[in-house]
């Protein structure tokens, strides 16, 4: 088996860069012409959701981040602050599908996490907790701005059960393993088929392997 580097399709990058300048635009909009304190502070998440994070998530992805490829050996992932690294075959318990708020994932639920930590700079995994510390702030802000809008908050704040257990790289894995099933999710951005086929991709690969 060569090397297979997974690339989604153009159009949906296109998409999503495209949404998130709509959204910077939609934020910047409801800052100025906002009628209530709430509509300016959804106006400045907006902005830091899709223009900041969306921008880094785009930044991390033309270095390497976000990108996943298939090897003889296993599956080349990373996350935010940490950069690709071969997960063995070996380690992967199952792939599986999960489904977020509509949204589908490839899931990977790992045996072991010792491969894939080994060589982790320790600069590297601070990044990884600071961007998940950044992305559960956020998601704190968001509950409380539903809670004085009159807004159910119980969806978010169900996401957010756990997080603040939160102070490693291991905690990290370990609460997407509680939380959703598995240590890795894989979005759209990190396939090239829908979550099904991807996860029977993947297990294919795994068997051609062997």
């Amino acid at each position: 088996m060569e090397r297979i580097e997974i690339h989604p399709a153009t159009w949906k990058i296109a998409l999503m860069i495209a949404g998130m300048i709509a959204f910077v635009v939609g934020g910047t909009f409801m800052i100025i012409y906002g009628d209530s304190v709430y509509e300016k502070v959804f106006g400045v998440l907006g902005i830091v959701f899709f223009g900041g994070f969306g921008g880094y998530a785009l930044y991390l992805r033309s270095h390497g981040q976000g990108k996943l490829a298939i090897l003889p050996t296993g599956i080349e992932i990373g996350i935010p602050g940490v950069n690709p690294r071969v997960l063995p075959w070996s380690d992967i318990e199952a792939f599986g599908v999960n489904k977020i708020a509509n949204q589908e994932f490839t899931t990977i639920k790992l045996k072991s996490y010792q491969a894939w930590l080994s060589g982790i700079s320790q600069e590297e995994a601070a990044a990884a907790v600071r961007f998940f510390r950044s992305m559960d702030l956020l998601g704190q802000t968001t509950a409380k701005i539903a809670v004085a809008n009159d807004n159910d908050p119980r969806a978010i704040r169900q996401m957010l059960e756990g997080t603040e257990e939160v102070r490693s790289l291991i905690d990290i894995l370990a609460y997407n393993r509680t939380k959703f099933g598995a240590e890795f999710q894989l979005g759209w951005n990190m396939r090239d088929r829908n979550a099904q086929e991807f996860a029977e991709f993947l297990e294919q690969c795994r068997r051609n392997s062997k």
